[in-house]
This record gives C-alpha cells, sequence and structure tokens, in this order.
C-alpha cells in the first residue's frame, strides 16, 4: 500500500471480503485480498486479525483446490494450505503464550494487591489499637485528675478532711459548753480522745480556726 493510502486501501480491501462472504462468490483475485489484509495485519503485528485472514485464506484456498475451473500450476504453488496451516498454528501459538503471559501478570498483580490489602488492613487494625490504648490512658489520666481534684477539694486548708474538721469543732463545741476545761487534768492528749480524733488533727485544728496554741485555748476559756 501507499503509506497514505494505506487506510482507504484496507478499507475497499474488507469491503471485498464482505461481499464474498455475502454472496460467496469464489474467484482466484479475491484471495489477493486476503494475503493483502494477511501480511497488512502481520506487519502491524496485530495476530488476532492476522490469524482471522489466514483462516480466510485456508478457507478459501480449500475451495478453489476444489474447483478444478481455476486451478493452474501456478495456482497451485500459490495456493499452499499447509504453509497457511503452519503459519495459523504460528500465530495460535503465539497468542496462547500472550494469554499465558497475560494471566501470570494478572495473577502477580492480585497476588501483590491481596497483600497490600492484608497489609493495609493490619496497618489499619495497629492503628486502632494504639488509639484505643491511647484513649484509655487518657481517661484513666483524666479519672485520676478529677479524683486528685475531688480529695483536694475534700481536705481543709489544715490538709484534713473537712469531715474530720467539722466532727472536731463539733466536738470543741460540746467540750466549751459542758465547760470540760475547768478540769485541771485535761490536755491535748485527753481531749483528743474525748472528741474521738487525735492529738495532731485537734492540734492543726485549734491552731488554724482558733489561731491560738492548745494551752492558750484552754487557759483564753478558763
Amino acid at each position: 500500500f501507499e503509506f497514505d493510502k494505506e487506510e482507504e486501501a484496507v478499507f475497499y480491501l474488507k469491503k471485498v471480503d464482505t461481499v464474498f462472504q455475502e454472496n460467496r462468490d469464489v474467484l482466484p483475485r479475491i484471495r489477493e485480498t486476503y494475503a493483502l489484509l494477511k501480511n497488512y495485519y502481520k506487519e502491524k503485528n496485530a495476530p488476532e486479525q492476522q490469524l482471522h485472514y489466514v483462516e480466510q485464506l485456508i478457507k478459501l484456498d480449500s475451495i478453489l483446490h476444489g474447483n478444478e475451473l481455476y486451478l493452474n500450476k501456478n495456482i497451485i504453488e500459490e495456493y499452499d494450505i499447509p504453509r497457511l496451516i503452519a503459519e495459523k498454528e504460528t500465530i495460535i501459538n503465539a497468542l496462547e503464550k500472550k494469554g499465558s503471559r497475560a494471566r501470570r501478570i494478572i495473577i502477580i498483580v492480585s497476588a501483590v494487591l491481596a497483600v497490600a490489602v492484608l497489609l493495609l488492613y493490619y496497618q489499619h487494625n495497629r492503628i486502632m489499637l494504639y488509639k484505643k490504648q491511647a484513649e484509655a490512658l487518657i481517661n484513666e489520666r483524666h479519672v485520676q485528675l478529677k479524683s486528685a481534684k475531688k480529695s483536694s477539694r475534700s481536705k481543709s486548708a489544715v490538709g484534713i478532711s473537712e469531715a474530720i474538721v467539722s466532727s472536731i469543732l463539733a466536738g470543741l463545741e460540746t467540750f466549751e459548753r459542758k465547760q470540760g476545761y475547768l478540769d485541771p487534768g485535761i490536755n491535748i492528749h485527753t481531749l483528743s480522745k474525748e472528741i474521738n480524733t487525735n492529738a495532731n488533727y485537734l492540734s492543726k485544728v485549734i491552731n488554724h480556726h482558733k489561731n491560738v496554741s492548745f494551752t492558750h485555748y484552754i487557759n483564753r476559756l478558763r
């Protein structure tokens, strides 16, 4: 074909093929059409189309061989069916190898994708696990801080819980009302036992709430 008219020529050659398929008019010149198309697709490295026209050639040559009207010595030599069959087998083998190679590539790509998906799934699970652990630690720390604040709020300025301070102050109020300070044997230890506390807590409460030491507290009451 001329380069600039190649596509146009192929178009008309295919039209000849279409006419043959419809009318089944067997003429020796039709063979040249198939030979040109076969060689064209061979040069274009299009084995599927090449195989199609090889098969058409074999079919046409078989018909021509059976029709002695068209045969002469040159035609018999040109219509080499075994050669076309060999070419057909070569093309089929090439296509099968190509298909096998494509299948191997698909298998390899599928395996790689499967491994990638598994790795992503594993990584996602690890991230979610770390996230849960981090959230658990944050929640635990939050609870600890909340507990510490609550504990801090429950303690008075003297470092004793408000409940104990209230109990000691109530005990001192009863002690003052009953004038227990008049007892000459009263001391911080006997008084702490009397109001169910200890000498250390009693001393701190008196120092903070009465603004005096235990001795001055007793003397002032007397």
